[in-house]
């Protein structure tokens, strides 16, 4: 081991890494948590909607109901930081899960364990984050979980004097596949938790287009279906970025999200007054939608059929010397232009020689004679 002088980190500290597949994470921190469940750990999470899902989440695992959650991020009323961060400095144990708004300036006493579930936009927070535990003389531990594609993330660490070591993986894929299942069973019997589910994902990957190490963590290497599938997810939420990130190994509840209800009954009654006034809306304006549609398919014909009718209105424009009209004198004025037309090809002929000047007076007599009267 290097001397604290050397060293970035105390060292009464250890720290140790985690790589796992983006499917494997949620495993990964439910064992250590069950496995830990007597220490005093602070979870850092990406963002603020991560915080508020995990809170909610993390509790209904079976294998964590013994253990205390508490939540604090940078957008929570003063009040409740205050409440929360008074709460869990005197605990002895349990799970504060936060954001870096509180890697720094918190003095909370005796944190066992820090874990990283996500790594730091910015970079210099793994040393603030790590530094809530092993204060005082005290021995402490952090573990950071990366994915396959962020492991460089070690070498920079090590650049930076962070003496940091591999640990061996917990679980299976078999139990991740299980775990995701009864997770997304939990997410079936309130739409409040399936609700953050799906704001959770849609702010990690915004959050994580923000890294600083922008060639450690690539947004465009992230397996986003496996993160999804680890969350358990319902399905994929609907969002601009999710375009061109990789969805494959997620598999959406067969439920019908629609159907879905709140457990907390007053936010369940007014979600149903909501819907009734919708439907109450729609079936009002039923008729008036039926004559917009049916107007819009009378312009969607239109639309094909005016590039045809705009031929016919130049053709006709042609024939009746650069005007459009329908009157009886526009077609007598089209007619004399034929007269003359035809009259002006027998005379070709006759210059020619190709009919005599006896042929070419017989074909314009009936012409000459309407002139001379």
């Amino acid at each position: 081991a290097k001397s604290q002088g050397v060293q970035a980190t105390p060292a009464t500290l250890t720290n140790s890494y985690i790589v796992c597949d983006e499917s494997r994470k949620m495993l990964e921190l439910v064992k250590f948590l069950e496995e830990h469940a007597e220490s005093k750990i602070m979870l850092y999470v990406l963002t603020c909607a991560f915080v508020d899902y995990f809170s909610r989440l993390l509790p209904l695992v079976p294998r964590l109901k013994d253990i205390h959650f508490d939540s604090l991020h940078g957008k929570m009323v003063q009040k409740r930081r205050s409440k929360t961060y008074e709460t869990f400095g005197e605990s002895k144990k349990g799970v504060l899960i936060c954001t870096d708004v509180a890697a720094r300036g918190l003095d909370i006493p005796d944190v066992d364990w820090i874990v990283q579930y996500d790594a730091p936009q910015d970079p210099s927070f793994f040393i603030h984050r790590v530094g809530r535990t092993a204060r005082f003389g005290r021995s402490g531990h952090s573990v950071l979980l990366l994915a396959p594609h962020e492991d460089t993330y070690v070498e920079f660490l090590s650049v930076r004097k962070v003496p940091i070591k591999a640990e061996e993986m917990r679980g299976t894929g078999e139990e991740a596949a299980a775990l995701a299942a009864s997770m997304q069973a939990v997410s079936v019997t309130d739409l409040d938790l399936h609700e953050h589910g799906q704001r959770a994902l849609v702010s990690y990957v915004r959050g994580y287009k923000e890294h600083q190490c922008h060639y450690i963590f690539q947004e465009n290497k992230l397996k986003i279906g496996g993160i999804a599938m680890s969350m358990g997810l319902l399905r994929l939420p609907r969002m601009p970025e999710m375009k061109g990130l990789d969805a494959k190994g997620f598999f959406p509840a067969t439920v019908d999200i629609h159907q879905l209800t709140y457990k907390d009954k007053a936010r369940e009654a007014a979600r149903k007054v909501r819907v009734d006034k919708k439907n109450a809306e729609y079936e009002a304006t039923k008729e008036e939608r039926g004559e917009q549609k049916k107007q819009r398919l009378i312009n969607s014909s239109w639309s094909v059929n005016k590039k045809t009718i705009k031929k016919e209105e130049v053709k006709k424009k042609k024939k009746g010397n650069g005007k459009f009209s329908d009157s009886d004198s526009a077609e007598e004025s089209e007619s004399d232009a034929d007269d003359f037309q035809a009259e002006a090809r027998m005379l070709k002929k006759l210059k020619k020689g190709e009919i005599t000047q006896a042929q070419y007076d017989a074909a314009t007599a009936g012409g000459s004679g309407e002139d001379s009267d």
